[in-house]
């Protein structure tokens, strides 16, 4: 019961709105020569939070969109900002940078020192910048480990190498003496 009252609640609300629109309509003017006349009301967006270019979140922004783009696409905009001296440019490029950071350490180690060089920065891209640093610096120890690693690794192998020429010359003089001694 409650369904249908509830229902029939809905049906004459909707049958009021409907006669009260086609009201407006027929009073309304053919033809909308601005928003004023609109019966429409119209709601103002709110408009959306422009970041200043010089924020942290503004760069990281920059880098998602730009570390999305192909790898020839980030090439070129780099060499367009190398060509370029601003702050804006040393950013940019330290931010295209880090987008493949295995593959360009040395254009992002030196974009860092340009961006650190160019005092002073607001918090948030000191921080940022102070996290790349750090990052950096990680990835150098890795590389150096690594680099001795490698180093020890080769070491090894010719060490091994060595022992097995020197038992190879070993038995080969082994087998020409045994051979002799068998014959007479």
């Amino acid at each position: 019961m409650t369904r249908m009252g509830t229902l029939g609640v809905l049906l004459l609300s909707l049958v009021g709105c409907t006669l009260i629109q086609n009201d407006r309509q027929s009073q309304a003017p053919s033809e909308v020569n601005s928003p004023l006349d609109c019966p429409v009301v119209l709601q103002r967006r709110s408009e959306p939070k422009v970041e200043p270019a010089n924020t942290a979140n503004a760069l990281l922004g920059f880098r998602r969109v730009q570390c999305a783009r192909p790898k020839e696409e980030r090439d070129a905009l780099i060499q367009d900002y190398l060509e370029q001296s601003s702050r804006q440019a040393v950013m940019r490029t330290l931010m295209l940078a880090s987008c493949a950071p295995d593959q360009t350490p040395g254009l992002l180690a030196n974009a860092l020192v340009q961006a650190r060089d160019m005092e002073p920065h607001a918090k948030d891209v000191a921080a940022l910048l102070d996290l790349l640093a750090a990052q950096a610096e990680s990835y150098a120890l890795l590389e150096r480990r690594l680099h001795s690693t490698q180093k020890k690794l080769d070491d090894m192998i010719q060490g091994i190498r060595a022992i097995e020429a020197e038992m190879g010359e070993a038995s080969d003089g082994a087998d020409t003496s045994g051979q002799r001694g068998a014959q007479p």
